[in-house]
């Protein structure tokens, strides 16, 4: 039998790595590092999610291009591990960046891409559906 962590452990380590990229986002020196440390220990959450951060910053800072090209690191790190969920808050957080700077026809390429990834999922139907 193999050993996987459990999900609370997942979640704690997730949120535990969320509050840390909260409290250093508007300190690039401190994103960078962590950055390296999430790449030298191959830990895909963190790094996906400083990506994410660093793209969040500069677009906070009217630094659009820079923006653009974190997040667009940050759908490929998400493609690279196959996290779905992450592709599809990626290509939302591209197409908004895209949106900020009036550039609609890409802006809708992306939230299509994150909508048609979405409807690839299986939800359960509700018994109160009618399905």
């Amino acid at each position: 039998m193999g050993s996987t962590p459990d999900n609370s452990f997942v979640d704690k380590n997730h949120n535990s790595i969320d509050s840390l990229l909260n409290r250093i986002s508007n300190d690039t020196i401190a994103l960078f590092n962590y950055l390296s440390l999430a790449q030298s220990t191959r830990d895909c959450y963190a790094e996906m999610k400083t990506y994410r951060q660093l793209g969040l910053y500069y677009l906070n800072s009217y630094t659009y291009l820079k923006a653009i090209q974190y997040h667009i690191y940050y759908l490929n790190t998400a493609e690279e591990y196959s996290d779905p969920i992450r592709e599809i808050e990626a290509l939302n957080t591209l197409a908004y960046d895209y949106k900020a700077i009036c550039m609609l026809g890409e802006s809708s390429e992306y939230y299509f891409k994150a909508l048609s990834l979405l409807n690839k999922f299986k939800f359960p139907t509700s018994p109160y559906s009618d399905n």
